[in-house]
């Protein structure tokens, strides 16, 4: 009966025959050495790069929030010719690059406009909401889903949400004080926003000024 070495670690004299048939069946069991310990250091470097790629993604995910900067001087009494337009007189804000003063269609409101995105700045009245308010409904509405309050104070709040889970969307409500007056600025329902978007709008209301 033929008869082969068997595969195992030592020196060439501690080699043992056996059996055709035997090591047929100990190949089988993974008695090839060299083959286990490739397969072991491909498993091992398939496991560095999951990791690697995941500590990657994860830093990605916490890298700072590139800041929009406000570079426009906007006169926003200009736009306004209804009756509202004295409450307006003199005023101005900053605003970031490309973004206009405007009104509403019943020229009661002022628009701040920048492309597809806007926000409005209106004189506080009888009917105004509180932050507080505001906020207790952007935390419990039932069709926009709360992401993140990320800014929450007395005069101001910005967050993320999304309608019924689907696409991100960003918006703030904050109140302006000019001397004697106080305005409200908000830019639900006037665009898609990211974050850095949203938050330089947010500092544009609060640069609103005589």
């Amino acid at each position: 009966m033929a008869r082969v070495a068997l595969c195992i670690r030592g020196d060439m004299n501690s080699r043992v025959t056996i059996p055709v048939a035997l090591f047929a069946a100990l190949s089988l069991l993974g008695c090839d050495d060299k083959k286990s310990d490739s397969s072991n250091e491909k498993s091992a470097s398939s496991a560095a790069d999951t990791d690697k790629k995941s500590a990657a993604k994860k830093k990605a995910s916490k890298a700072p929030v590139k800041a929009v900067e406000l570079s426009e001087s906007l006169g926003i009494d200009g736009p306004i010719k209804g009756d509202t337009a004295a409450s307006y007189k003199g005023l101005k804000v900053k605003a970031p690059a490309g973004c206009k003063a405007d009104a509403d269609a019943d020229q009661t409101k002022a628009i701040i406009k920048c492309g597809e995105r806007s926000y409005e700045i209106v004189p506080h009245g009888d009917d105004t909401e509180s932050i507080a308010d505001l906020k207790k409904a952007a935390t419990g509405s039932k069709m926009d889903k709360l992401g993140e309050m990320y800014v929450d104070d007395a005069g101001a709040i910005a967050w993320s949400w999304s309608f019924k889970g689907g696409k991100e969307n960003h918006s703030f409500a904050a109140d302006a004080k000019v001397g004697d007056k106080t305005f409200r600025c908000s830019n639900k329902g006037f665009g898609s926003f990211d974050r850095a978007y949203n938050e330089a709008l947010l500092k544009s209301c609060q640069s609103l000024a005589e």
